[in-house]
């Protein structure tokens, strides 16, 4: 299987060792992805995408040679156990994601499921492991080394050879990572097919009985899991996968009903739950499982990280990106600057001490002035106030009920079935009586809050944590069906404080406003910007609203600014450490940071991120190392040919290597990219194809995007053996210039013909359009997504495009006051419930359709 030791061999007899060593795990080696011959690939790529096959059949090797040597009896049964439990789920994965990836591409949901799987896979075959011992931007045919190896070993195979380069423990290690998803984007959904995926028995463990309720509603909806649930009203462990609480898995490892030894898999839901010393034990006890934690949120606070527990980032999406790719609706932030003063709240583990703060911010001006903007800017639209208190909460809602609009508290000191009836009236349309437009929230709806329709949040309690905003800013960005075009409002409430200022949703999100790439942009364009035109006129007693990106970018500057302040510099902090005397590692340095935390204050948590000139962790604790140079020489005299091999020449030989840094690719200016360039021995292959060959052959398939390059890859494994995966970085200067021309430039059809084609599928709105790309791939290929870009000049519109026959502005504006809408959701849901008789409704007013259309509250009559 792998040609490092048995090049000499033909493919007969190293398809027989392969299904020798196949037979004794009772699984297979190769993977089912893997449809061309794994024989003909070179050592590079097999050992750089599947290491821990590689050592799990050089292992088998290794012992069925020592057998036939009489050197041992046989393979322990142990290991073997080992071996088969993680082939079982790996190949298991494996499989599930080959059939569902045609099932799911043109789903968006679906893409991201099978990105965050592959990535998943990736993890468990170890195939990122080391790999800075590669060229990334190569995967030739050129074996060279190979032929070195060989050289050095002759036609046979010895139990040495074998263990020499098959050792490097991979399949001893404790797999654990961790996915970080934005709220809203589907985890949930996500780890109940990964625990489907795998088929392994899986503890899914949640923070409250309410999520077990809702995960197992999510895994009947969208798998053929059968699960139990374990927790105070259901302990049943008998199923294969099996839902518990934070709380029940404590009480269950002690009275001793949950043994970790029976699961395979463990799934950390809102995983930052498990970083209390009592979870963490807990979870370490689980030796023999697969760790995967999900949460929105790794960094709990400055010193809970779920690196801490589970230290490899599988994958990652911030908000932005799952905005943009349409996973979560589209937002803007508002700044609404207050007069109060906030100085004086002392930090308590990192945000605001909510007693201290509730005395200062829970004030009639500042409350009116909440409830006087929501009023003015979003009349009519489902929103949450996130307060500092209930003390707050009630305040407020009072003065929301006095100005008769639809409010209500929801809070933990109520009952369970007060707040879910509370929950159940928030849902229900404004026509209802029953209805509540506002819901005053004390610290309640933050996980497992679950209402499309929720599109406005305001945060009238300042938070300095990166966590609480982005969790419950989150909490309004779900999709909502009834509502294609959704853009999600977030009002920031900023107070004056000298010392530590709050966090805003454009730190988390980077802007003032991001927007889904996906969105029929004549839909929203511009009755968003008049709401936001419209804000922006506002004067509201006690508070200054800013809407312009210009102002919110500024604002967001000046507060970064101010937060830097509140720490040392680097030079006092390099001189408070130097004074502990006994901080000597980066480690060393975060424990005694959460063991001191009031003499600590002004320390950063990643000072080596936040200080520009931070000059790496050696120098900062004041550790004397060698040059960049002396330090090349003596690693390559004594041939060490790995990251690894470099630290485990460091432990083995301590006074030796005092001088060594630990990690020196993060401590010296001149490291290359690569450890490989900085090791002797590494031996970097030539492109076998030129930039422009590689174009030319591209072009010459047809291919005219990335996914058509990668599919064409694996479709001709043999035509494109020297295709690198990534052209952008293999070329990477080449490609600057020219990466426009590298694929085949698309055709699409011509505006008229596109036309033809929408009427013969009657498709009469841009929303019909977006779902029919959706629903039909193979015949849109030539279709634009966005024919606004395509045809230009040329293009008039969707609706006079389509030649839908709309009513003037007048007749509509009639039509719409006689029905009594009284908001633009309203006006939708309106379209929605009633298709005949609005059939000749745009699908929203606006400038482009009607020249004189004036904005949404002279529209609506609401002057």
């Amino acid at each position: 299987m792998f040609r490092e030791h048995f090049r000499s061999k033909s493919s007969d007899e190293l398809s027989g060792q392969v299904k020798n060593a196949e037979l004794r795990v009772g699984h297979n080696l190769v993977p089912a992805s893997e449809k061309q011959d794994i024989l003909s690939m070179s050592l590079l790529e097999i050992k750089r995408k599947y290491p821990r096959r590689y050592e799990m059949y050089v292992r088998l090797l290794q012992k069925e040679n020592k057998i036939e040597n009489g050197l041992a009896e046989n393979i322990n049964e142990d290991e073997l156990k080992g071996f088969r439990k993680w082939l079982r789920m790996l190949n298991s994965l494996d499989e599930y994601i080959l059939n569902h990836q045609q099932k799911h591409e043109v789903d968006i949901r679906g893409r991201r499921q099978n990105l965050v799987f592959e990535d998943i896979r990736r993890f468990m075959e170890g195939e990122n492991i080391d790999e800075d011992e590669f060229d990334d931007d190569i995967i030739s045919g050129d074996d060279s080394l190979v032929g070195d190896l060989e050289e050095k070993k002759g036609e046979g195979v010895s139990a040495d050879a074998a263990g020499e380069y098959g050792e490097n423990n991979l399949l001893d290690q404790d797999l654990r990572g961790y996915i970080k998803l934005p709220t809203g984007t589907g985890k949930t959904v996500l780890f109940s097919r990964l625990v489907e995926a795998l088929g392994a028995k899986a503890l899914i463990v949640v923070p409250t009985k309410v999520l077990v309720k809702q995960t197992g509603e999510k895994i009947e909806k969208f798998t053929d899991l059968a699960f139990s649930q374990y927790y105070s009203g259901d302990k049943n462990l008998d199923k294969n996968t099996v839902i518990t609480t934070y709380d029940s898995l404590l009480r269950g490892l002690k009275n001793g009903q949950i043994n970790p030894d029976d699961f395979g898999c463990l799934i950390l839901d809102e995983a930052h739950h498990s970083l209390t010393n009592k979870q963490i034990k807990a979870v370490n006890r689980f030796n023999n499982s697969i760790k995967f934690g999900f949460t929105a949120t790794p960094n709990y606070s400055e010193r809970k990280r779920l690196s801490n527990l589970l230290p490899t980032e599988i994958h990652a999406m911030g908000v932005g990106e799952a905005v943009k790719e349409g996973l979560l609706s589209g937002v803007r932030v508002v700044v609404a600057e207050t007069q109060t003063d906030i100085s004086s709240v002392p930090l308590i583990r990192g945000d605001y001490n909510q007693q201290e703060l509730e005395k200062i911010v829970n004030v009639a001006e500042r409350n009116q002035g909440a409830v006087e903007l929501y009023k003015k800017a979003f009349l009519g639209e489902k929103t949450v106030c996130y307060c500092a208190g209930i003390g707050h909460a009630k305040a407020l809602s009072n003065i929301f009920l006095r100005e008769g609009i639809n409010a209500a508290v929801i809070s933990g000191e109520q009952s369970k079935k007060d707040r879910d009836d509370i929950i159940r009236r928030y849902a229900l349309p404004v026509s209802d009586p029953n209805h509540i437009d506002v819901l005053c929230n004390a610290q309640i709806l933050i996980e497992g809050f679950d209402e499309p329709q929720a599109s406005v949040c305001m945060n009238l309690k300042p938070t300095a944590s990166e966590v609480v905003e982005e969790q419950r800013s989150g909490r309004v960005l779900r999709l909502d069906p009834s509502n294609l075009n959704k853009v999600a409002t977030v009002v920031d409430f900023l107070d004056k404080n000298s010392r530590r200022p709050a966090v805003l949703f454009s730190d988390i999100i980077g802007g003032a406003e991001v927007l889904s790439d996906n969105m029929a942009l004549d839909n929203y364009d511009l009755p968003h910007e008049n709401k936001i035109a419209k804000i922006a006129d506002l004067d509201i007693p006690g508070l200054v609203v800013h809407v312009s990106t210009t102002e919110i970018m500024s604002i967001l500057k000046e507060l970064l600014e101010q937060r830097r302040k509140s720490y040392l510099s680097l030079a006092e902090l390099q001189k408070a450490v130097a004074a502990v005397g006994n901080i000597e590692s980066r480690r060393g340095y975060e424990q005694y940071r959460m063991m001191h935390p009031a003499e600590t204050q002004g320390w950063h948590c990643r000072p080596e991120r936040f200080y520009d000139e931070f000059p790496g962790w050696e120098i900062f604790l004041g550790k004397d190392f060698l040059l960049y140079e002396e330090l090349r020489a003596a690693v390559n005299a004594l041939g060490i040919k790995s990251r690894d091999e470099y630290l485990e020449y460091i432990d083995a030989h301590p006074k030796e290597t005092k001088r060594w840094p630990h990690v020196p690719d993060s401590f010296y200016k001149e490291w290359p990219k690569r450890w490989g360039l900085f090791l002797d021995h590494y031996v970097r292959y030539v492109k076998s194809l030129t930039y422009e060959q590689l174009r030319s052959a591209v072009q010459a398939a047809g291919i005219s995007s990335f996914a058509q390059y990668w599919q064409y890859k694996k479709d001709h494994p043999a035509e494109t053996k020297a295709w690198p995966r990534e052209p952008y970085r293999t070329y990477e200067d080449a490609w600057e210039k020219n990466d426009q021309n590298f694929f085949v430039k698309k055709k699409f059809i011509s505006m008229a013909d596109f036309k033809e084609r929408l009427a013969m599928h009657n498709i009469t709105t841009s929303p019909d359009y977006a779902r029919f790309r959706n629903q039909h791939p193979e015949l849109v290929k030539n279709w634009p997504a966005f024919p606004k870009k395509i045809y230009k000049d040329e293009w008039p519109g969707w609706s006079k495009f389509l030649g839908r026959g709309l009513l003037s502005y007048d007749e509509l504006a009639v039509q719409v006051r006689q029905a009594h809408i009284n908001s633009m959701p309203e006006y939708e849901r309106y379209r929605a419930e009633h298709p005949e008789e609005t059939k000749k409704w745009p699908a929203r007013p606006s400038k482009e359709v009607y020249k004189e259309f004036p904005g949404w509250p002279v529209f609506l009559d609401k002057k």
